[in-house]
């Protein structure tokens, strides 16, 4: 399923809050009767006083509002899923989250930049295949081989160092674990797009660049930062310092970063912009000869919305109907009480 308009879902944020008040209202005047008198005084001087009917109104009239707010999203669902070939590239994107990558020596930081580039360089790769791994001092995949790029583009909105525990840059295991996630099939072109700032490398390095170089995978490496450095914010204004009190000054190390690309017969890219960052990998991309990769899409969509809306008409017609207080006609033909013995 998916949702024509998804921003419509925000709307569902106040209507949750509004549930939650009118719970909390029924709790305040439950708290106003018990103080007003006995239970039973206020249920004489009050026959027709109802709480429970009105947060029975309430909760149906917030979860027909909530059905038809998903309604106007416009919910659709695939109608016709087809096997299709698409000619193009699979790319897994290695990006560093380790905590320099914070630091704002490139505008507006490296993490920022190397995300622009990456969600730049979706919106061009048209029938291509994505993946996204993200690394520091340990490596994972974020996201497999795929050509969904709005799933893509979601992914890299929320990358952030906080997402790795262990620091560092585990480069070599990020492109074992690339050199693994790729598809099996040999006729499909591979590349690899590794960005980082290259320092404080961990792990074996080589021997990852050679297990991928004899699968064939195009390895570019995009370099962020500067070589002048920058120091670490850690948030509240302050900045990460070593053990004597320092500020740590973290720098792009170019010329490891280059000699990665060296080893692995693939491009460096010092990226300082988006603009220019992505045309210079795309040049490097389109050294690969395009294959045809086989993908399942969906060729029509179907509206749905009526499942929404439908309930959310019948729950607005209970609320309707059902008073806020005790029905005074129907409390006469109260066949089941029982006359005391002092009545009779």
């Amino acid at each position: 399923m998916r949702f024509l308009y998804p921003y419509i879902l925000l709307l569902l944020v106040p209507l949750s809050l509004l549930l939650v008040w009118a719970f909390l209202r029924i709790r305040r005047d439950k708290k106003m009767l018990k103080n007003f008198g006995e239970t039973e005084l206020v249920r004489q001087l009050m026959p027709d006083l109802s709480l429970r009917r009105k947060l029975t109104k309430d909760i149906l009239l917030i979860a027909a509002g909530m059905l038809v707010v998903v309604a106007l999203a416009r919910p659709q669902v695939g109608s016709k899923p087809e096997k299709v070939k698409l000619e193009g590239v699979e790319m897994i994107v290695a990006l560093d989250l380790s905590n320099s990558m914070l630091a704002k020596d490139v505008t507006p930081s490296r993490l920022t930049l190397a995300k622009n580039i990456v969600s730049r360089m979706t919106d061009q790769l048209a029938n291509n295949k994505i993946g996204l791994i993200y690394f520091a001092g340990e490596a994972y995949i974020q996201l497999p081989i795929t050509s969904d790029f709005v799933s893509a583009k979601m992914f890299l909105q929320s990358a952030d160092p906080s997402l790795i525990a262990a620091q560092g840059t585990a480069i070599g295991e990020a492109i074992k674990l690339a050199t693994r996630g790729f598809s099996s099939d040999k006729e499909v072109k591979k590349a690899l797009v590794l960005i980082t700032d290259a320092e404080n490398l961990d792990g074996d390095v080589e021997e990852a660049l050679r297990a991928a170089k004899e699968k064939g995978i195009l390895i570019s490496v995009l370099g962020v930062g500067t070589e002048e450095g920058a120091p670490i914010p850690m948030g509240n204004g302050e900045y990460l310092t070593d053990e004597e009190g320092k500020v740590v000054v973290t720098r792009l190390n170019q010329q490891l970063a280059k000699q990665i690309a060296e080893t692995a017969d693939g491009v460096y890219i010092h990226a300082q912009d988006v603009s220019g960052a992505v045309r210079l990998l795309k040049k490097s991309l389109d050294r690969l000869q395009k294959s045809d990769m086989s993908t399942t899409i969906y060729r029509s969509y179907v509206d749905v919305y009526y499942y929404f809306l439908i309930p959310a008409l019948l729950l607005l017609m209970i609320d309707l109907l059902m008073l806020d207080h005790k029905n005074r006609l129907l409390r006469r033909f109260n066949i089941f009480d029982i006359k005391r013995d002092d009545e009779k």
